[in-house]
């Protein structure tokens, strides 16, 4: 930390003797960096805005710099955060900057996560006319999921076309899993119970098979990208349960598939 505390206060300084404005404003803008790094919440927030309102115009640091407003603000001026989100994500909108697409996909993402957390919650009941009320809902709550995780995708940044493409997996178990573990209707004989065993197995086993493509396509795409993270591990341990032999170590494969347009079966 000495060295770093010597790095700022020697940015400081050269604030006060830097002859050009644009000297001056990145500088602010790297002392922002350092300070985030060093977990200086207040010292960031201040520098970041003396780069902004010195007219920083470099859209890696403007991602950068309108991230970090958003999430310091959040909490404290939850309006002033959501001026700088909407500026983050007009920002990736104009230029595509890598930078800024990384940001916009994560919040993007995180909005998706709380549809992925309201659509585990909702629970089949014991009721067979509250069963089918609560699928429905669920089934509402899987296209609204689909549909966000698409657009995450779109973004294109590459750590998060992964984890949607996990998390799209996982959703798709869950919905198997919740079908396939209904209360059975009371009243029901042996040979009744087994029809409806059957029929409910049919409109299971679409969200199985779409489960499996999502986690096969989670995998070969972070292969592809090099991108090995917690989602990886999970859509890898998944197919490795299925295909012990095809997914035994970590080798590159090839997978043709690019971005697709995913919907609920």
């Amino acid at each position: 930390l000495d060295r770093n505390d010597e790095a700022l206060k020697a940015y400081s300084d050269y604030i006060a003797l830097a002859p050009k404005k644009s000297e001056v404003r990145d500088t602010y803008f790297t002392m922002a960096v350092l300070s985030k790094k060093l977990n200086r919440r207040t010292k960031a927030q201040e520098n970041f805005e003396a780069y902004l309102e010195r007219g920083g115009s470099d859209s890696k640091k403007l991602a950068e710099s309108y991230f970090a407003m958003r999430e310091y603000l959040k909490r404290s001026k939850p309006a002033e955060s959501e001026k700088y989100d909407r500026r983050l994500r007009g920002l990736y909108k104009r230029t595509k900057d890598p930078i800024a697409a990384g940001y916009v996909a994560k919040l993007k993402f995180e909005e998706a996560e709380k549809t992925a957390h309201e659509f585990k919650n909702v629970s089949l009941p014991l009721d067979p006319a509250k069963q089918k009320k609560a699928v429905e809902k669920k089934i509402q709550l899987l296209n609204q999921l689909t549909k966000e995780l698409n657009e995450v995708v779109q973004v294109n940044s590459s750590e998060q076309i992964v984890a949607s493409l996990n998390l799209l997996g996982e959703a798709n178990q869950h919905m198997y899993n919740a079908i396939m573990k209904a209360p059975l209707p009371k009243g029901l004989n042996e040979k009744e119970i087994g029809m409806y065993k059957e029929g409910i197995k049919k409109i299971s086993d679409p969200f199985l098979l779409k489960a499996r493509e999502s986690y096969k396509l989670a995998v070969a795409r972070a292969q592809e990208l090099e991108v090995y993270t917690q989602a990886y591990n999970q859509a890898y341990a998944y197919m490795n349960s299925l295909d012990p032999l095809g997914y035994y170590s970590n080798d590159e494969v090839t997978f043709d598939s690019r971005l697709v347009k995913w919907s609920v079966p």
